[in-house]
């Protein structure tokens, strides 16, 4: 079971790191070009094979702490196998969003879609119960984390349940949801990579959790803010009384 454990773990770095040199190309890309899209379900696939694995991961730490992590304290272990579940649920709602978020172009009603719904939802049960476990524990890691992923989730959420407010809301939505999930994949990386190649004093050691959202997400909330002054995307109503021959 062990060595089953390690080529799941070695298959997720693997993996991890591809995803991680593949996201440039769509990033770099003219959006909607052919190497966009390509590029782009490439990295799908290549993130819902990260997830898989890393829930394995998880799964291994939360059922046999010991047996998957000798030597390291069994509360400590599930907390981290916790911890990846909510990271792996996180980026999979947010690359599912993504996702579906193209077809709303076309479909701009509310969706009512199982994963849709169930998937959102999860994620803020599972950071409601980290944020909990945060609080009890006294660990302001767990918590951010938690209330974090609770917030992404719920936005997620209320994307699919309510109707687009505007002709390209279906683009917002499906920047907001790769490059939140970019910005999991780059936390998740800092947090089990870049510790070990650059090890930091005990003081600063919390910086690889909370450094990659702290400093993407006002920028990838610029990137977006600039598509909509370039669209000059107004909500639907206003749109409405301005070009009347769009309803």
């Amino acid at each position: 079971m062990y060595t089953l454990f390690s080529v799941i773990r070695v298959l997720h770095i693997l993996a991890a790191s591809s995803s991680l040199l593949l996201l440039i190309v769509p990033l770099v890309a003219a959006k909607g070009s052919p190497i966009h899209r390509r590029a782009g379900w490439a990295w799908v696939i290549t993130m819902a094979f990260v997830v898989a694995t890393g829930l394995g991961i998880s799964i291994g730490y939360l059922a046999a702490p010991t047996t998957f992590h000798p030597g390291g304290d069994p509360s400590a272990v599930r907390n981290a196998g916790l911890f990846l579940s909510l990271l792996g649920m996180m980026t999979a709602s947010a690359v599912w969003q993504g996702v579906r978020a193209i077809g709303r172009k076309r479909a701009p009603a509310g969706s009512r879609h199982p994963i849709d719904l169930g998937l959102p939802s999860l994620v803020v049960l599972l950071g409601l119960g980290v944020l909990a476990l945060g609080a009890t524990q006294r660990s302001l890691l767990l918590a951010f984390f938690g209330i974090t992923a609770a917030f992404v989730a719920g936005e997620h959420l209320l994307f699919a349940v309510r109707p687009l407010p505007s002709k390209m809301a279906w683009w917002y939505g499906h920047m907001n949801g790769m490059l939140g999930a970019v910005i999991a994949a780059i936390t998740a990386f800092s947090i089990a990579g870049l510790r070990r190649m650059l090890p930091l004093p005990t003081e600063i050691a919390f910086l690889p959790w909370i450094a990659p959202p702290l400093l993407l997400s006002p920028l990838f909330t610029m990137w977006v803010r600039y598509y909509r002054r370039q669209f000059g995307d107004r909500p639907s109503r206003e749109r409405a009384v301005a070009h009347p021959e769009v309803i």
